[in-house]
């Protein structure tokens, strides 16, 4: 820890290009977020699109759920983007992921509903994912609101993590988390039953934070190469690991912080990496339907695979 004081006399104007100045201890990036309103407005619209296509079809309540679902996914998102909630968006960042793993298996039809069933008392309404959404999301706007919308004035003088231990306690949290995750999909720890799901959920949470920190800074240009690779290759063990249980929504949401991390430290989307996913996740989800039925059988069990057989497996799904 180490402390810093706030120039006095005629250096005490904040500035932002020396690294004395006091301005720069705060996250300039987020305190202008109008360069991501525009991106936000274009997938709202998108969104609004798919809503309208679903009504064209004649599936009115289906594009009610998930009009609704995709406005409380996005509702943090949407705040931070035009300057209502402050300071990092790790709350609307974690909210863009329920955009994946519940309004876009909306959109899809009965694959979220009918393979997990986790929606009671009747499995197949897709409100019931839209009820849980938002009440989860919306108290967790609310309270993101309140939380940042009174920002004190910033003190003279202020405690400060050493840069070098933060990193590595995101390096630790983000390495072990993806370990975890990876460990868990495979057969090998079944036997934890509830408790293996209780980990899962708990190193699916670390890793998402950690992520979006160590993706801000490789944006940011602050890590160096040998650490973007690191993060890079155990990023790739979560989304194999993840996409190897034949559900994408957890591997879509990784990587949807991954990108937001890294275009809000670089202030610019990367388009091209974008480009590039897109037709691979749509190949995977052409395919998917297929493998559950061989994979899970008539029971709709979920089974694991070993990494040893992630070769074969990936190759069958692929030609399917």
């Amino acid at each position: 820890m180490k402390s810093l004081q706030k120039p006095r006399g005629n250096d005490s104007k904040p500035t932002s290009g020396s690294f004395g100045g006091f301005r720069d201890l705060r996250w300039n990036v987020f305190e202008d977020s109008s360069a991501f309103r525009t991106y936000f407005n274009l997938f709202t619209a998108f969104i609004l699109l798919l809503a309208v296509q679903l009504v064209i079809k004649g599936e009115i309540s289906r594009a009610g759920a998930f009009l609704v679902c995709s406005t409380c996914s996005l509702l943090p998102l949407g705040l931070w983007s035009y300057g209502k909630l402050k300071g990092l968006p790790i709350f609307p960042a974690y909210g863009l992921t329920f955009f994946a793993t519940f309004a876009l298996q909306i959109y899809l039809q009965e694959q979220l509903y009918d393979t997990r069933r986790y929606f009671m008392p009747d499995s197949a309404d897709p409100w019931w994912a839209t009820l849980a959404v938002g009440l989860f999301v919306l108290p967790g706007a609310w309270l993101a609101f309140a939380l940042t919308s009174r920002i004190p004035p910033p003190s003279q003088t202020c405690s400060m993590v050493n840069r070098s231990f933060a990193n590595q306690l995101m390096f630790i949290m983000f390495i072990s988390s993806s370990l975890v995750t990876a460990g868990l999909a495979t057969e090998k720890f079944s036997f934890l039953g509830n408790v293996g799901s209780i980990l899962s959920a708990a190193a699916r949470t670390g890793s998402i934070v950690s992520l979006f920190v160590l993706a801000f800074q490789i944006g940011q240009g602050k890590l160096s190469r040998s650490q973007g690779g690191v993060v890079g290759v155990f990023l790739l063990l979560s989304i194999i690991a993840s996409i190897a249980s034949l559900f994408l929504g957890g591997a879509i949401s990784m990587l949807a912080v991954g990108i937001a991390g890294f275009s809000l430290g670089k202030r610019k989307v990367p388009w091209i990496w974008l480009i590039m996913l897109l037709p691979l996740f749509s190949v995977l989800h052409a395919g998917k339907n297929d493998m559950r039925a061989k994979y899970w059988g008539e029971a709709r069990a979920v089974n694991t695979v070993g990494f040893l057989d992630y070769p074969s497996f990936f190759l069958e799904w692929f030609d399917y």
